[in-house]
């Protein structure tokens, strides 16, 4: 490239001072050829790409700590290892549990998939997916992963219960009942107030009213600190049961606790 006019005077060098690909101003003597020029031009896009590399670098850095917080150094050679495809299973489960100590439930179900493709039938992926999912109001999957859960053996009592949830949100009723009674039976000799209180609303939503009644009465009688529980809806079984009874029952208070083990009311046959 021929300069037209001189960078350092300012003066306009005359059309027959450039030849050659060299420029010479003829009022100040400066010079300069088009592969100085050319080699000034490379350097400054090296220098920007460079400073590129490096922001970007930084950023990405900024990105990552703050994804992991302080697990950083932790989760960093296990995702080196995971990205280079030698990661064991072991060390992808400690990712798994990482993601869920950052309450990253997306990630902790990532990271359990990336197990189940390893292996399909992993008993402890699968349960952390499910309820990961479950925990995500991924209703649908969440179910679904469950199933594949219990086909290769899962008996985990905490999956049994969320499983059952999981059916009565999506209105499988009666499945859900089965499984409420599973983990109710899981578990004899103790009185489990929040999933009996999930297994009555599922019966009363499926029309069992008189097995829902007996249900609370039983804890009611048996409970140490639950007088009242599901007191409302007990009244409101009392009047659908018999439509002329409009008196509300009044607390057990007065009936002497059982240590008996909890077992199911029977299923009344017509």
């Amino acid at each position: 490239m021929n300069y037209k006019t001189c960078p350092q005077c300012k003066k306009l060098i005359n059309s027959d001072r450039s030849f050659g690909g060299v420029s010479i101003c003829q009022a100040c003597g400066w010079t300069q050829s088009s592969r100085e020029k050319g080699v000034k031009s490379l350097a400054l896009i090296s220098y920007a790409l460079k400073g590129l590399v490096i922001g970007s670098v930084f950023l990405l850095s900024l990105s990552y700590i703050k994804y992991w917080d302080t697990y950083a150094l932790e989760a960093l050679p296990l995702q080196v290892k995971k990205i280079t495809g030698i990661a064991t299973s072991d060390e992808l489960f400690t990712l798994v549990e990482l993601c869920e100590k950052r309450k990253n439930l997306r990630c902790a179900i990532n990271y359990s998939e990336d197990l189940i493709k390893r292996n399909q039938g992993s008993l402890r992926a699968l349960e952390k997916r499910s309820h990961n999912l479950y925990l995500h109001n991924e209703s649908e999957l969440a179910m679904t992963s469950y199933e594949a859960y219990f086909k290769y053996g899962g008996k985990a009592v905490q999956a049994l219960y969320e499983y059952a949830r999981l059916l009565k949100k999506n209105g499988h009723l009666k499945s859900s009942i089965v499984q409420f009674e599973k983990v109710i039976k899981a578990k004899p000799d103790m009185l489990q107030i929040t999933i009996l209180e999930h297994y009555i609303k599922a019966l009363i939503e499926d029309k069992q009213f008189v097995k829902a009644k007996k249900t609370i009465e039983y804890v009611q009688k048996n409970a140490s600190k639950t007088f009242n529980f599901m007191e409302t809806d007990l009244n409101k079984l009392i009047v659908q049961l018999n439509p002329k009874e409009t008196s509300l029952k009044k607390p057990n208070s007065h009936l002497k606790r059982s240590k008996r083990a909890y077992v199911l009311p029977e299923k009344r046959t017509s």
